[in-house]
């Protein structure tokens, strides 16, 4: 059983983490413009260092998203029948956000970059493991948003 204090400070831990994950969702989803926008062809070093920080500060961005979701899950699970109307709601909208939008949209980035473009601007990063990260916040982003509207 919970005593009152365990609750608040459930309650205190997952509005601390909403606020982490909107941080998240808004830095991802700059990158992912900026992403978008990669030219094909690089002719100067300084564009080549540009363009291999942007992608390597989406890939890292969609690794916290993807923490953090697994950190809330959990925390769901646990103190489920303890969250607020506002903190569901929240997370609600947050989740269905990521799993209808942010991925949809990371994809598309994901999908237009290959390989080879990645090596030429000197990132040894797997698209393989991009595509399944992606899969599984998109899982995470479900299970989250099914377990609130279960409730």
């Amino acid at each position: 059983m919970y005593h009152k204090g365990c609750i608040d400070l459930e309650t205190q831990n997952i509005e601390v983490m909403i606020k982490e994950l909107e941080d998240i969702i808004h830095r991802h989803s700059m990158y992912i413009r900026k992403c978008r926008s990669i030219p094909k062809k690089i002719e100067d070093e300084e564009t080549r260092r540009n363009i291999a920080r942007m992608i390597r500060r989406l890939m890292l961005l969609s690794i916290k998203l993807e923490k953090i979701l697994m950190k809330l899950e959990s925390l769901i699970n646990t103190a489920n029948s303890f969250l607020t109307e506002d903190i569901g709601e929240r997370l609600d909208i947050l989740t269905f956000y990521i799993a209808t939008v942010s991925i949809a949209e990371e994809k598309d980035v994901w999908s237009s970059i290959d390989e080879h473009f990645l090596e030429g601007i000197g990132l040894t990063i797997s698209l393989d493991d991009q595509f399944k990260r992606i899969l599984r916040i998109e899982h995470i982003a479900l299970n989250i948003n099914s377990t609130i509207s279960s409730r």
